[in-house]
Order: structure tokens, then C-alpha cells, then sequence
């Protein structure tokens, strides 16, 4: 049983660490807003998240996790990256 308390510990670690890492990239995604909206630029940027799914697909496979996953997670990442450009505002991301 202390080994399971244990292993939840860290879990619990991780997920805080997700969500400051998270807020972090957010943060950044509204600083990027303020500089696309000064060069009149979309929210959307198809090579970008492309050239960045690709990184992320790779690092997943040198972690040994499941490339399906990440890019799932990354893709909603995106989405709502997106949406926080959009309400600093971007305006639509198409």
C-alpha cells in the first residue's frame, strides 16, 4: 500500500507540474497574440503546428510513449492555444 501512496505522489507532482507548465505555454500563446496582431498575422498557422507536431511525434518515440497519444494531446494543446490567441483579439483562427 505505501508503494501505491507513493507512485501517487509522484503522479500528483506530475499533474501539478503539467498544469504550471501549462499556464506557462498559455502565457506565451497570448504573447505571441500581441505580436501577430501587431503584423496583422492569423491565429492559424498550418506549417508551424505541423513542423511542431513532427518534434513532438519524435521526442514521443525517443520517450518510449505512444505517438497517438501525444499528438492527441497536443492537438487539443493547440486548439486551445489557439482560442486563448483568439480572445486576445485575433479574431477567428481561419
Amino acid at each position: 500500500m505505501a508503494e501505491l501512496e507513493n507512485i501517487r505522489g509522484q503522479i500528483d507532482k506530475i499533474d501539478s507540474d503539467l498544469v504550471r507548465l501549462l499556464a506557462e505555454r498559455f502565457a506565451c500563446s497570448r504573447k505571441i497574440a500581441t505580436i501577430k496582431i501587431g503584423m496583422n498575422k492569423a491565429v492559424f498557422d498550418a506549417e508551424r503546428e505541423a513542423e511542431l507536431l513532427e518534434k513532438i511525434i519524435t521526442k514521443a518515440q525517443d520517450e518510449k510513449l505512444s505517438p497517438a497519444i501525444a499528438k492527441a494531446i497536443f492537438d487539443e494543446i493547440l486548439h486551445q492555444s489557439r482560442r486563448v490567441q483568439e480572445s486576445s483579439g485575433l479574431g477567428d483562427t481561419k
